[in-house]
């Protein structure tokens, strides 16, 4: 299960579940030469995080985050993440966040 919150940005996951979520950016195509970064932490301002994906190729100028096992096998809990685009041109927007990440616990394993 992967649940995305449109209204909050809030990401709820069961722990060690996969899924995909497509972000587009207001106003702005994702396109060669950009890079973002996805990264989940435990409190702001930390400067080792728990998980972080990079990404450089975008499908139809949109991001594909692809969770795996390992991206969200963290222990059951309220964590933050965020979304940061740094552009060709030399621009960085954070886009999302700090917003809530949920990991909930299965009952299946």
């Amino acid at each position: 299960m992967l649940i995305f919150d449109n209204e909050s940005n809030k990401i709820t996951v069961i722990a060690k579940d996969t899924g995909d979520l497509l972000f587009a950016i207001d106003n702005y195509n994702l396109d060669t030469g950009d890079t973002v970064t996805f990264t989940i932490n435990s409190a702001v301002e930390l400067e080792t995080p728990l998980k972080q994906k990079v990404y450089t190729e975008f499908t139809d100028h949109q991001l594909l985050i692809h969770l795996t096992q390992e991206d969200t096998n963290l222990p059951v809990g309220t964590y933050l993440y965020d979304i940061q685009v740094d552009t060709a041109d030399g621009r960085t927007d954070t886009v999302i966040g700090p917003a809530k990440f949920q990991v909930k616990g299965g009952v299946t394993y």
